[in-house]
């Protein structure tokens, strides 16, 4: 399993548990392992990359619309 893989998983753990101060924690360095791929990714490598992107996007918003919910 890589890090990006354990990265994920801590971030819907955390998410669960509605611990969004760790959730944003994990999702900057899942920003940040993503950004760090080199100039040679293939097709596969580029998808999966994407999908990651996505994934911290869907993830930040919905952390933020709970945050934002529990402060009213």
């Amino acid at each position: 399993m890589s890090y990006i893989d354990d990265l994920s998983k801590g971030i819907d753990k955390a998410y669960a548990e509605k611990d969004y101060e760790v959730v944003e924690i994990l999702t900057e360095r899942l920003r940040q392992e993503v950004g760090k791929g080199g100039g040679g990714a293939g097709f596969f490598e580029n998808v999966g990359t994407g999908l990651a992107s996505g994934a911290i996007g869907m993830y930040e918003s919905a952390a933020l619309g709970g945050a934002a919910l529990l402060e009213e």
